[in-house]
């Protein structure tokens, strides 16, 4: 599921990106109207939506078509792409790439879809640093997949923070909040 877009460009002009000038790349991904040029291995090694794609049958997979191949990724814009594959790439620079919220919801998103298990257990633990608040508290419970164990710890953070809020509106107004098999299922 996507993250909700910011409506500033300010806030999508903060997130990092993939450098362009990587050596020796032999596969070209294409966002709308960028192409970032990237390495096969790299994106199999790290994701099994690419190890997926670069397996037989998958036309993605031949060498025959040309030297550089281009993929059309659709559904995503491109500042999230440029997001994920530049945290992908970056991995002996991490603390400079995972250093806001906004940064850390959309490799969650991206990692996520990519399956980037690595990644996305590093987005969720980093994520868990941060306050939830009732401006995140829904993108995150989004993207932390139920069931996955990586993801408990801050789903847990999401669930209490909801149950204190929750339990603080009844009180205070005194609304029929539920009792607490409710808040439980929350």
């Amino acid at each position: 599921m996507p993250v909700e877009e910011k409506s500033s460009a300010a806030a999508t002009s903060k997130l990092p990106t993939l450098r362009s000038d990587l050596p020796d790349t032999d596969v070209e991904i294409q966002v709308e109207e960028t192409i970032f040029k990237v390495h096969k291995h790299w994106l199999k090694l790290n994701c099994k939506y690419f190890e997926t794609m670069f397996a037989d049958p998958w036309v993605e997979s031949r060498d025959t078509v040309a030297a550089t191949k281009r993929i059309e990724l659709k559904g995503h814009p491109v500042h999230k792409v440029g997001c994920f594959l530049s945290a992908l790439y970056d991995t002996f620079n991490l603390e400079s790439t995972w250093t806001s919220e906004d940064v850390l919801l959309v490799l969650l998103e991206m990692s996520t879809f990519f399956a980037a298990e690595m990644m996305q257990a590093r987005a969720a633990s980093e994520l868990a640093k941060y306050p939830i608040t009732w401006n995140n508290v829904e993108n995150i419970l989004k993207q932390a997949i139920e069931g996955d164990p990586r993801m408990r710890p801050l789903r847990e953070k999401c669930h209490a923070f909801l149950k204190k809020g929750f339990a603080h509106i009844s009180h205070t107004h005194a609304l029929p909040c539920g009792n607490t098999s409710t808040l439980d299922r929350i």
